[in-house]
C-alpha cells in the first residue's frame, strides 16, 4: 500500500504527458483508470455512498425541507448546527486527511483510525444539510433573488450542464485541446471552477427565454415520450412533460 501510494517522479511525468497527448493517447490512458472507478470503487463503497445521500436527499424532500415549507426557526436551526457540527468534524479530520496525502507511509504506520474517510459521511451530510438551509434563508429574506433565479435555471438544464462542464474541463485540460493538464496550481483551478459557473448561469438564464427544456433534457424526455416534445416556447404543447 505504501509503495503503490510513494510519489513517483518519473510515473507522474509519464502520466502528465499522456493527458497532455492526442486522443487515441488519452483515451488508452484513461480506460483502465475509469474502469476501476466505474466497476470496483463503485461497487466497494461508490454505491453505498451515493445511495445515503439520495436517501438523506428523499427524506429531507418528504419532510417539506426542499419545498420551503418548514418554519424560519426550523431552517435558522438546521442551518447553524449543520454548519458548525459539519466544521468541527471536517476541523477534527483534517491532520489525518492531509497526512494521508502528503506522507502515507507515515500515516499508515501511525494512525489507527482513518479520521477522515470515517467522519466524512456525517461531516458532508452537516455541511449539505447546514448550506442549503442557509440558502433557503437568504431566499426567504430575499436577498439576491436575481441570483437564486439564475441557480435556479442552472438547476432546471441540469444534465446539459453537468454534459457542458465535461467538455469544457476535457478540451481545456486534455491534449486534444488546450492541454493545461498540471500547468496550474489550486488557485488557479478556483478560478477555472467561477468562469464555468459564471458562464452557465448566464447561458441558462438566456437559454430558458426562448426554449422549454435543456438539449439533453429534451432528447431524453422525447425518447421517454416516444415522440418529439415542443421545445421553443412559443411552440404549443400537447404532451405533457
Amino acid at each position: 500500500m505504501v509503495q503503490g501510494q510513494a510519489f513517483d517522479q518519473k510515473r507522474d511525468s509519464t502520466e502528465r504527458a499522456s493527458i497532455r497527448s492526442d486522443y487515441t493517447t488519452v483515451w488508452s490512458f484513461m480506460l483502465p483508470r475509469l474502469q476501476w472507478q466505474e466497476a470496483g470503487q463503485l461497487y466497494r463503497t461508490g454505491l453505498w455512498d451515493i445511495a445515503s445521500m439520495m436517501l438523506l436527499g428523499m427524506a429531507l424532500f418528504r419532510w417539506g425541507f426542499f419545498s420551503n415549507r418548514l418554519s424560519t426557526q426550523q431552517y435558522t436551526g438546521l442551518a447553524i448546527g449543520g454548519l458548525v457540527v459539519g466544521g468541527l468534524l471536517a476541523w477534527l479530520s483534517w491532520p489525518s486527511f492531509e497526512l494521508k496525502l502528503v506522507d502515507f507511509a507515515k500515516f499508515y504506520s501511525t494512525h489507527t483510525l482513518p479520521l477522515a474517510d470515517l467522519l466524512l459521511p456525517t461531516e458532508r451530510a452537516c455541511l449539505t444539510i447546514g448550506g442549503a438551509s442557509l440558502v433557503i434563508l437568504l431566499y426567504r429574506a430575499g436577498i439576491s433573488a436575481g441570483l437564486w433565479r439564475a441557480v435556479g435555471a442552472v438547476g432546471q438544464l441540469a444534465l446539459s450542464n453537468y454534459l457542458l462542464q465535461t467538455i469544457f474541463c476535457t478540451l481545456f485540460f486534455y491534449g486534444y485541446g488546450m492541454a493545461h493538464f498540471g500547468t496550474l496550481r489550486l488557485h488557479q483551478l478556483y478560478i477555472i471552477v467561477a468562469e464555468i459557473g459564471m458562464v452557465q448561469l448566464v447561458a441558462s438564464v438566456v437559454w430558458l427565454r426562448y426554449f422549454r427544456l435543456g438539449p439533453a433534457e429534451w432528447l431524453w424526455r422525447s425518447l421517454m415520450h416516444g415522440q418529439p416534445l415542443p421545445l421553443h416556447r412559443t411552440e404549443s404543447t400537447t404532451t405533457s412533460a
